[in-house]
């Protein structure tokens, strides 16, 4: 078995951003396998997940209620906002999105999609070669 290791280096704000540019294609196939349509999962709506990443992970230790109503408070809500400079209406779509196809549960990420970096995250993806069927 031959393997490829490509490092990333990153900082603790901007790996979930990385870490769901890399999964995008998978997740996206997920989704179109689920709802029986083509998604195509929005830029800024991958970031609006990222920072709720990475505010779920700085609340792991939190009780999972406290942390829900923790992860859409206003000052976070305001921080997304400013940070990707969009308008109070696009961030409440982004969020009904992520609710529409369950990255959020209610005010929870869904256990699939979070992560807990600590130090580092592997993402690891394997590739099998069929056999040539004849």
């Amino acid at each position: 078995m031959s393997q490829e290791v490509l490092t990333i280096r990153t900082d603790k704000y901007t790996i979930y951003k990385q870490y769901l540019t890399l999964k995008k294609p998978f997740i996206e196939g997920g989704l179109s396998v689920l709802y029986n349509k083509h998604i195509t999962l929005n830029p800024k709506l991958l970031d609006v997940f990222s920072i709720l990443l990475f505010y779920n992970n700085k609340f792991k230790d939190i009780e999972d209620e406290k942390r829900s109503k923790l992860l859409l408070s206003q000052p976070i809500r305001n921080e997304i906002l400013s940070t990707l400079n969009i308008t109070q209406p696009q961030l409440n779509t982004y969020i009904s999105t992520l609710r529409k196809y369950q990255l959020l549960i209610g005010n929870k990420i869904n256990d699939r999609f979070a992560i807990y970096p600590n130090g580092s995250h592997e993402l690891v993806f394997k590739l099998y070669i069929k056999e040539d069927e004849k």
